[in-house]
């Protein structure tokens, strides 16, 4: 999703963000993130919005961690605000790729932004599963690669199609339903403590 030019916001939302701060070497944004979202063409006009927030108070790790996610986007002059939920105990992991004013990507899943969801060197700690769904858009397909549904790796994407003999909403009904839900719910509230 950081990779697709097309989008003018993304949304990257997980409840723990693991970035090195106070000695600790992991950095998930020298783990491919930063450099899929600088290898953007168009990083420069994308709008991220990072909500983080699964912190007990102040000194939380997780707090730190994610302080120093957002302070090392700022320095790479990567466009993003910054959100969290002041109730605390946020979870949620869900990525929205948006064009215009129109979601037309979500990711919904149990994988947060860290080490043990990235995988390495964590192949049996945790298994993450997400649920990608996409517009149903020629441009978008090639580019996550929908085209090539031949694979014979027993890890590769399941693709699940809607049935249309079934009485239910389309999927881009269903990714701007949720999109909605995610951000005009009024749960969450800009965040600035990093600066």
């Amino acid at each position: 999703m950081l990779s697709y030019p097309g989008f003018t916001k993304v949304v990257i939302c997980s409840g723990y963000f693991q970035e090195s701060y106070n000695g600790s070497s992991y950095s998930i944004l020298n783990d491919g993130i930063l450099s899929t979202i600088l290898a953007n063409p168009n990083h420069c006009n994308i709008e991220y919005i990072i909500v983080g927030g699964k912190f007990n108070n102040a000194t939380d790790p997780w707090k730190l961690s994610f302080n120093c996610f957002l302070s090392a986007l700022k320095s790479n002059r990567i466009n993003f605000k910054a959100y969290i939920n002041p109730r605390g105990k946020w979870h949620a992991k869900i990525s929205i790729g948006i064009e215009g004013n129109v979601p037309k990507t979500i990711l919904l899943g149990s994988s947060n932004i860290s080490r043990p969801a990235f995988g390495e060197p964590f192949a049996d700690f945790n298994y993450e599963a997400d649920i990608f769904l996409l517009a149903n858009e020629p441009k978008l397909e090639s580019h996550f690669n929908l085209n090539d549904t031949a694979s014979q790796n027993p890890l590769s994407q399941i693709i699940a199609e809607l049935r249309p003999e079934i009485k239910q909403a389309n999927l881009e009904e269903r990714i701007q339903s949720i999109a909605n839900e995610f951000l005009e719910g009024g749960f969450l509230e800009e965040y600035f403590d990093f600066e």
